[in-house]
């Protein structure tokens, strides 16, 4: 393995562009989740589901992204399935059947991550994917907050307790990656900067990688790029970020990072620090 976690762009591939729509304009403000919209779920029935979401997704304005080896687009999640477990097996192009199993799921009716790593996928314009941890799909679907949040997170710097990641699809080397001393501030004019610690479990020990970098969420419906890793510079565009609402004073960010060219998903779950 080597020993270096690369952050790649969802809009840097022709593919992603077309499935990302158009541009321009602030992002229309979400139908938000409620209460009684929710639910509580079990966890997961066997041992092709890993992880747990603590309620199921409100369906209302939810944008996704759907990443695999060679593969990266952003589209409205619509006709989501998501089964009583919490996976999320269907939205817009892509979908999930056959025998399959779903790992590393996390969220809950704000947002859901997770990774296709067996079965038989559609992804975007790809079809009859076959599913392996070396060939995994992931997926993260959230509802993609509004300028607003500019406005009343102002000036405000974020902890973020609740962090995950999906696992690279990589072969068994990688065994498992976490992301550590997450803070997001988010600035005036929609400016969020965000900076975690990367670490992958392999057999070569502990890789661990610093990110740090800005992206405005002016139209945070699409996904923002101009992050940087290890120095890299913030217009290098090498890596993904979406600007998703949760509850009052939070914010969810999540988007895409690759390892020796194998994509995953991390989510943040970020709250005003006291």
């Amino acid at each position: 393995m080597k020993n270096q976690l690369k952050l790649i762009a969802c809009i840097g591939l022709p593919l992603a562009l077309a499935a990302c729509g158009g541009g321009g304009g602030d992002a229309a403000a979400p139908v938000l989740p409620t209460s009684s919209a929710t639910t509580t779920v079990p966890a997961p029935a066997s041992g092709d589901f890993t992880g747990s979401v603590s309620k199921l997704l409100d369906t209302n304005g939810v944008r996704g992204g759907m990443y695999s080896k060679g593969l990266s687009l952003v589209a409205n999640a619509t006709d989501l399935v998501q089964t009583a477990n919490g996976a999320v097996t269907k939205f817009s192009a892509n979908s999930l059947a056959g025998s399959y199993g779903v790992k590393e799921m996390h969220g809950d009716q704000w947002y859901a991550v997770g990774r296709w790593n067996k079965g038989t996928a559609t992804v975007g314009f790809t079809q009859n994917l076959t599913l392996t941890d070396a060939n995994a799909a992931h997926y993260l679907v959230y509802h993609p907050a509004s300028s607003s949040y500019g406005t009343s997170l102002a000036g405000a710097k974020l902890s973020c307790a609740d962090t995950h990641a999906t696992k690279p699809s990589t072969d068994s080397t990688i065994t498992s990656v976490a992301i550590s001393n997450a803070t997001v501030a988010v600035k005036a004019n929609g400016t969020v900067d965000a900076a975690f610690t990367i670490t992958a479990d392999g057999s070569s020990g502990k890789v661990s990688k610093q990110f740090a970098g800005s992206a405005l969420w002016a139209n945070s419906a699409y996904a923002a790029v101009n992050l940087g890793l290890d120095g890299a510079a913030a217009d290098s565009k090498n890596g993904s970020l979406m600007i998703g609402a949760h509850e009052t004073n939070q914010i969810m960010a999540g988007g895409m990072f690759s390892l020796n060219g194998h994509p995953a998903v991390y989510s943040l779950v970020c709250k005003v620090a006291v």
